[in-house]
């Protein structure tokens, strides 16, 4: 599908800064898209599991440390695997370049949707070319902020793809929207004024709206309360306070920096029960509800298609 192109409101200086939550690295330009495809073993794996990561994490080739949130997804996954009976997954990250502060100034930011658009391409392209290679596979997708941001973006521009996908997980969604007062995500602010980097149509948050092709994957969103960048229990009226937060987040105790704890061990969960098929609704939903006990987090709009619609 063709890209549209972008308006660029002035007044988003401060509100697409405010993705760089977890430090800086220096940038003179905006990385150009990786090379190194997601590896392919001899023999297909029983699931694949694909980790996007945020903003001022890796891995990549500027940043080897892995996000915290991927990581702590993925050994969650793994212990929830032993639990279920099954081996063989293949958990992998995608190691797009990481962005850092430098890369959301306003003067970069025709480079900055030009590199979002290919990151998220290159994505689709790697996982279409895994689909092809083992079709018997699923593939599941855990993206954190930036990541879950690219993943909407792939997803949005790709809906002949959709096949492929059999759940995705999403952690501090920029394009989250909760219509149970009307909470919405920097993304979906952004959306309002024209820049559009990818995200949904609001009423559809966070499942894509049904394909008529191809059958609909299950979406679990999770968005910590008073997260700014996903936009939790941030009223419309308070977005100038939402936006200095999301910029202020590496400095204090931002509930963006939080889900490498419960929200990863739930995320992992529903992965791994959509990933092998073995759960039933029931209890995924006490184990969401459980989550939202110990995390007094909003309860996810996805609670209802927890189970897919595969």
């Amino acid at each position: 599908m063709a890209r549209a192109g972008r308006q660029w409101p002035a007044f988003l200086i401060a509100l697409v800064a405010g993705w760089s939550a977890a430090g800086t690295i220096p940038a003179a330009a905006i990385p150009a898209m990786p090379a190194v495809a997601l590896e392919r073993s001899a023999s297909c794996p029983a699931a694949e599991i694909v980790g996007v990561h945020g903003t001022s994490e890796g891995p990549s080739s500027t940043n080897p440390h892995d996000s915290p949130e991927i990581k702590a997804t993925f050994s969650a996954f793994t212990a929830d695997e032993q639990k279920l009976g099954q081996h063989g997954a293949r958990l992998e990250y995608y190691p797009y370049p990481t962005l850092g502060l430098a890369d959301y100034m306003p003067t970069d930011w025709p480079e900055l949707a030009i590199a979002i658009d290919g990151y998220a391409d290159e994505l689709e392209a790697e996982l279409e070319s895994f689909s092809h290679g083992c079709p018997g596979t699923p593939i599941s997708l855990v993206g954190y902020s930036l990541g879950a941001l690219l993943i909407n973006n792939m997803l949005s521009f790709h809906g002949t793809e959709w096949s492929f996908i059999d759940a995705v997980a999403l952690y501090g969604d920029p394009c989250w929207h909760n219509p149970h007062g009307d909470y919405r995500g920097l993304a979906q602010y952004a959306a309002q004024v024209g820049f559009r980097l990818g995200c949904f149509p609001e009423n559809s948050s966070p499942h894509p709206l049904a394909s008529p092709v191809t059958p609909h994957f299950a979406v679990q969103s999770l968005c910590h309360d008073r997260d700014p960048v996903c936009g939790q229990d941030w009223p419309s009226y308070e977005v100038a306070g939402q936006v200095i937060a999301a910029a202020l987040c590496g400095l204090d105790k931002c509930p963006h920096l939080s889900y490498p704890g419960a929200a990863a061990s739930y995320g992992a969960e529903f992965l791994a029960t959509n990933a092998f098929k073995q759960t039933s609704r029931d209890q995924l939903m006490r184990s969401h509800d459980e989550y939202v006990r110990r995390t007094q987090a909003a309860p996810d709009p996805a609670r209802s298609d927890l189970a897919g619609r595969r």
